[in-house]
């Protein structure tokens, strides 16, 4: 897979790489591979930031025929105005589903050419860039105290989320499916996946285990729900919790994680 995106990452330096898996992205242009077929390049409006000479976006490739390789490409992308150079700080691999695939970070720079797809991506993402809240785009952690109560159900979270545009840009693949009846993840949806139920619970659970660090959680689950894997019973440790069930307390405060996620990375309503 290694090679695959080395492959992908030199087709993008040439070419700067019917899914757009939210509002915010922006198409750029299209071109065609020999192995993956058509290609289509977005770029996410809300993630541009400026900070001085260095600008920083995320852009999505999307592939017509990948094969048994990611369907679509997320990258994290930096470029220095000054140098003219750009590299990957973070490359995101996903299935047709959105689910993730593999994850590399940090590749070389590379020198980019004026009058190249590369330069012509820039110049479409530089009207974008929000000049007063770049600091939040490109560093700090977001730390959460967030409580959801519903009858019997109980969540209460306190901890970092690290990587703020990390964990946004995760969500952003993992919306409700067309004739959904509510969130994603709901459970009684996931057959529109063309998944099992309980499928939607744990990929949120696999993020937010990924992008949170609890320093203190308590959850009360009631019983009833074991047929798809939600455990019952208190939870005070992330630890004794499985995606299934970390899903599930995820998806009842996904909310109020998108609502803080939105002022801090200065997104708008």
């Amino acid at each position: 897979m290694r090679k695959t995106f080395l492959l992908l990452f030199t087709f993008f330096a040439l070419v700067a790489a019917d899914i757009a898996f939210a509002a915010n992205w922006q198409f750029v242009m299209t071109g065609d591979t020999p192995r993956y077929g058509g290609i289509n390049v977005y770029f996410d409006t809300e993630s541009v930031a400026k900070n001085g000479d260095t600008l920083i976006f995320y852009v999505r490739n999307v592939f017509d025929n990948p094969g048994p390789d990611a369907k679509t490409i997320v990258f994290k992308e930096e470029v220095n105005m000054v140098t003219r150079q750009y590299r990957y700080l973070e490359v995101v691999g996903y299935d047709a589903n959105g689910v993730e695939m593999n994850r590399m970070v940090i590749m070389p720079w590379r020198p980019l050419v004026p009058d190249s797809p590369g330069q012509t991506l820039v110049d479409k993402v530089l009207p974008y860039a929000k000049q007063k809240t770049n600091e939040n785009m490109l560093q700090g952690p977001l730390r959460v105290d967030y409580e959801y109560q519903s009858g019997p159900y109980v969540r209460r979270l306190r901890g970092v989320v690290n990587d703020p545009p990390g964990l946004w840009q995760a969500l952003l693949p993992l919306q409700p499916p067309p004739g959904a009846r509510g969130g994603y993840g709901l459970i009684g949806d996931d057959y529109l996946l063309d998944k099992e139920s309980g499928f939607g619970l744990r990929q949120l659970g696999a993020v937010a285990r990924r992008h949170i660090t609890a320093e203190s959680i308590y959850v009360v689950q009631p019983a009833g729900f074991s047929d798809i894997g939600v455990q019952e019973g208190v939870f005070t440790s992330v630890d004794s919790m499985n995606d299934t069930t970390l899903g599930w307390v995820f998806f009842d405060l996904r909310p109020k994680f998108e609502a803080d996620l939105k002022k801090r990375l200065n997104l708008n309503p």
